[in-house]
């Protein structure tokens, strides 16, 4: 799990740097390289072994505040 903390000094130091772009965590850049080579069949059956599309199933989101 990523910590605020780190998320924050990322993106201060990606304005800082006048980064257009950032991925967080660092390695996402490396996948969506990958990703681009493999051809869209090969994704999808990687995909599905690591059940990518069951990723956000149990996903509850922030409660409501009244």
């Amino acid at each position: 799990m990523l910590t605020p903390e780190y998320v924050a000094d990322n993106i201060v130091s990606a304005v800082l740097t006048n980064q257009e772009i950032i991925m967080i965590p660092g390695y996402f850049a490396v996948l969506i390289a990958l990703k681009a080579m493999f051809p869209t069949k090969l994704t999808y059956i990687l995909n599905s072994l690591i059940k990518l599309e069951n990723a956000m199933e149990d996903f509850k989101g922030r409660e409501k505040k009244d």
